[in-house]
């Protein structure tokens, strides 16, 4: 007797007596009982069972774990058998449903969370879809590769189940990404063209809006579309009607069902009067965000696809499940669908000579994984996994599967390729290598870095993207290792800044030190070069001698990640509010990895002192003996520098700039061009005031230039501000720059208007809109950092130390209420800046000095925090020996201040009283001198 026969036969054995209730009880036998039974290997039974399946003679019943009962049995006892042997569970046959389409065709029904995270998104999207007469329109808000595009879709197949939309309606994706950079292109795809209407539209054609007509259109990314463009569409969405790019006469209508898409927050890039217009906002939660049992039937259909392809049944251990969820932080389903196809791709390589089960054990698990203890996981988390799961989980293979589950079959190649090596005699270790090799390149294609893309495209070029891509292939063939998602963060922000900035002869390292590396680097060196060449022949770019040292450097740095992590210079990030600094340096950790660095969220209402404090304990925990740098989003924080490196002995430079491209740059820096505090410091500002004077002048314009200054109501402080601005431009520039104001409340609906007339260098002011252009805060201007970074945005020469001159007819009262409104708890901002606008001019009467605008300003702001300081018994000492022009001017600061601390019935330490002289030493010192 055959094997095959025999273990039926013993099935069959089992179960010959049992009625009908027993096989709805115990609903069949596992593999392993009927190992025990015919003493074969449970691969082997598991092998044979899966052929009887296949043979009509036993229905497989995937529980778990699966079960086999033989058809007989089953047709004996009235059961139903399906079609394709192959049940979830034994049920009593079902009659034919005779009212009409079952619950389970609802398109909705079959996702997996539709009864867990995704039943509020369900609910609203069919609330949208029903409504009267047409449906609404919605908003996909959610992460990428959270399913927004995916969830699109079935709420399209769902529209057409309830019969709201045509069987034959058309569901059109348009990524808005795709002609972001070109707003006439993308205008053009959506609404279509006449002949004629620019230059290459040598035809007609219809946009996407007509295709769509009669269905639904998806604009992924939709945040891409530009002001103009959501004008134009949400004109559509209100009336049907549209007409093609120049098209003047004639109107057209569609009936579209909109569904919008954005991974960014709406209120950042889209229009008011776009987002009212949409009524339904749906929420899309993230891979993170949905429960373990969730998260184990997404990986039980990833497994369960994957045996398909194989056509084996897949034997996983609960390790693996548990090392999946658990050791492994995944952003989408599809970067964890490439991690079951590595790990099933291994399992497969190893059990190549078996027969039966596939097992599938911790050693099929990556590197990066077995590295990393499961032991993440909470007890509560660990007791909830090993009720879902089993021990063993048993993947059954459907012998049935549609051919579209077995397209782009990976298996097929990996027993082909193991074929031709052990042909060509290769060691079975080198066979392994070489395959798993080409097994990772397989999979990276496949999925072609999705999240990495996505995220690296905020803040580099796509086309330095797709070079950093193609020299990331050079590496690995060349070095024969593999690189993470870090290679194209580190090589591809240092060749985008490279590329931005064009060449220049900058170099941070002695010629000794090149030639050390290059001796000591050979194999880096030799890979850079090969960066060279390929980055000459993609984009005509000839790199220099050093450029390619710091790559070197760069993938020597990348090379060692896995090894203990040298000193670096330490980096705190500060800027005031609940969680700014916190969310710049999260973002930064995710995309480059740990690193030494911290942030600091400061209160508005922070006193100097405890401010002080709380950033000298961040520099001591930071320091590794290399110093910290501290990139802050004020430059009163300059006052403090002195303070905190006596307080702390820790060598710290500040920059008053922090944005999260700078942040990253600054640890790429930091890490992996093994850059000195000082280097770095002068490195990150160069790289920032050249990046700011060549954006604007990257592209010419016939337009003419202007500067925006901007307040909430659009006069006050910004007429007060043009004055200031058209002097630094006087000053600064001989070409003509208009000063354009305009109010914040204004922005969104007059920016267009105005980037269509002018060629906007900057904005100043209290609001910054969304523009690709420097802003320049109201603070920052203030605290004469912002009046050096105008200078050279605007000029072609070095910044100098003059400053601006004229009658002082312009009090600045407005800008220092702008300020104090939002900052001063106590004393009402009116009163203390016309108060001591007056105490000014007694100062300067005294002095016998003309106070620019910026003194009158920063003595304002700063001597009214010192008197809220002095309210709250909060004051700052001084921490340096005053200088005899400090002592003298201090005494006609005391002398001119004491009317006012009388009627405010506060008294100014002697420390907050040197403060305030600083500025006037600091902005006065020429002047000082003379009148002396």
């Amino acid at each position: 007797m055959k094997r095959r026969d025999k273990i039926y036969e013993s099935l069959l054995g089992l179960w010959t007596k049992a009625d009908a209730q027993q096989v709805r009880d115990l609903k069949g036998s596992t593999t392993l009982e009927i190992a025990k039974l015919t003493g074969y290997s449970r691969s082997n039974c598991s092998s044979e069972l899966n052929h009887l399946v296949t043979d009509r003679k036993v229905v497989k019943i995937q529980t778990y774990p699966v079960r086999y009962i033989p058809s007989s049995i089953l047709i004996k006892t009235g059961e139903q058998i399906p079609g394709d042997f192959v049940v979830q569970k034994v049920s009593k046959k079902e009659k034919p449903n005779e009212i009409g389409i079952k619950h389970s065709d609802d398109p909705f029904s079959k996702l997996i969370g539709a009864d867990q995270s995704l039943r509020k998104a369900i609910k609203q999207a069919k609330a949208a879809i029903m409504y009267p007469p047409h449906g609404l329109d919605m908003l996909l808000l959610g992460p990428t590769g959270s399913g927004k595009t995916f969830f699109a879709n079935v709420s399209y197949q769902f529209a057409k189940y309830a019969k709201q939309i045509p069987a034959n309606a058309p569901f059109i994706v348009f990524n808005c990404a795709d002609y972001y950079n070109n707003a006439q292109l993308l205008l053009s795809q959506i609404f279509g063209h006449v002949k004629g209407s620019y230059t290459g539209a040598d035809t007609s054609e219809a946009g996407i809006v007509e295709k769509a007509d009669g269905g639904i259109l998806l604009l992924d990314e939709v945040h891409r579309l530009p002001p103009e463009g959501q004008e134009m569409l949400f004109t559509f969405m209100d009336t049907g009607h549209f007409a093609r790019l120049g098209e003047s006469e004639k109107t057209r209508t569609a009936n579209v069902l909109i569904i919008a898409a954005t991974n960014e927050n709406p209120h950042s890039n889209l229009l008011a009067t776009f987002l009212r217009r949409i009524p339904t906002v749906i929420n899309i939660p993230a891979l993170s965000e949905k429960g373990i049992r969730e998260k184990v039937q997404i990986v039980n259909y990833l497994f369960r696809q994957e045996a398909a392809r194989i056509q084996r049944d897949l034997d996983v251990n609960i390790s693996v499940i548990e090392s999946i969820l658990f050791a492994s932080n995944y952003g989408n389903i599809g970067q964890l669908k490439s991690q079951i196809k590595l790990i099933c791709a291994r399992a497969f390589l190893n059990n190549l000579n078996t027969e039966g089960d596939l097992l599938v054990n911790t050693s099929c698990l990556p590197e990066e994984i077995q590295a990393v203890s499961a032991s993440r996981q909470t007890d509560d988390q660990q007791k909830q996994l090993t009720t879902i799961v089993p021990q063993h989980t048993i993947y059954s293979f459907d012998s049935n599967s549609r051919p579209d589950i077995l397209d782009d079959n990976i298996y097929i190649d990996i027993a082909k390729k193991v074929n031709e090596l052990r042909a060509q005699r290769l060691p079975e270790n080198k066979i392994q290598s070489i395959v798993m090799q080409g097994i990772r390149g397989h999979i990276r294609s496949f999925l072609k870095d999705p999240v990495e893309s996505a995220k690296l495209e905020n803040f580099i070029s796509p086309s330095t993207l797709k070079l950093t891509l193609r020299l990331r292939e050079i590496a690995e063939e060349l070095l024969k290792e593999h690189f993470d998602h870090r290679f194209l963060y580190y090589i591809g922000m240092h060749i985008d800044t490279y590329l931005a900035r064009g060449y220049r002869d900058e170099k941070l390292l002695m010629e000794t030190e090149i030639s050390r590396i290059k001796y000591e680097y050979a194999k880096e060196y030799a890979v850079a070069l090969a960066f060279k060449n390929e980055i000459a022949q993609a984009d005509n770019v000839y790199l220099p001698d050093i450029e390619v040292v710091y790559l070197t450097l760069l993938l020597s740095s990348l090379r060692q990640m896995s090894k203990e992590k040298a000193r670096s210079v330490g980096i705190l990030v500060v800027a005031h509010g609940n969680s700014t600094a916190t969310s710049m340096v999260e973002v930064t950790k995710e995309l480059l990895g740990e690193s030494n660095i911290d942030a600091l969220d400061m209160p508005l209402n922070c006193s100097p002192t405890e401010m002080a404090e709380r950033i000298a304990r961040h520099v001591e925990s930071l320091n590794e003996g290399l110093g910290v740098l501290l990139l802050v989003d004020m430059g009163s924080l300059f006052h403090l520098e002195e303070q905190i490196e006596q307080k702390t002995s820790v060598p710290i430079k500040i920059l008053p700039y922090v944005t999260t491209i700078t942040v990253l740059d600054t640890v790429r820096k930091a890490n992996y061009l093994n850059m000195n505090l000082s280097s770095l410091y002068h490195s990150i500002w160069n790289d920032f005031l050249e990046t700011v004077t060549t954006a604007v002048r990257s592209e010419s314009s016939a337009l003419p230039k202007a500067i925006l200054s901007i307040c909430m109501t659009g006069t006050g402080t910004a007429e007060r501000l043009k004055t200031i601005i058209v002097n630094i431009i006087n000053l600064a520039s001989s070409e003509p720059i208009q000063v354009k104001t305009i109010s914040a409340l204004e922005l969104k609906a007059k920016i267009p208007t105005l980037s269509k007339k002018y060629d906007i260098l900057a904005t100043v002011g209290t609001k910054k809109p969304n523009l690709p252009v420097p802003h320049i805060s109201l603070e920052t201007l203030i605290s004469g950092n912002g009046e050096t970074l105008l200078r050279s945005i605007i000029g072609h020469q070095a910044v100098t130390n003059v400053q601006p001159k004229g009658p002082s007819t312009i009090v600045p009262a407005e800008i220092c209420r702008d300020v104090l409104e939002k900052n001063l708890i106590y004393f009402n901002p009116y009163l203390m800046t016309r108060s001591l606008i007056s105490w000014t001019e007694d100062l300067a009467r005294i002095l016998n000095l003309d106070f620019s605008n910026s003194t009158i300003v920063k003595c304002v702001v700063h001597t009214s925090f010192a008197f809220e300081r002095s309210l709250r018994n909060e004051t700052v000492k001084y921490p340096y020996t005053a200088t005899p022009e400090v002592s003298r001017i201090s005494k006609a600061v005391t002398r001119t201040l004491q009317p006012y601390e009388d009627d405010l019935k506060v008294k100014l330490t002697e420390d907050e009283i040197y403060y305030i002289s600083e500025i006037v030493v600091d902005d006065q010192g020429q002047s000082l001198i003379q009148h002396a």
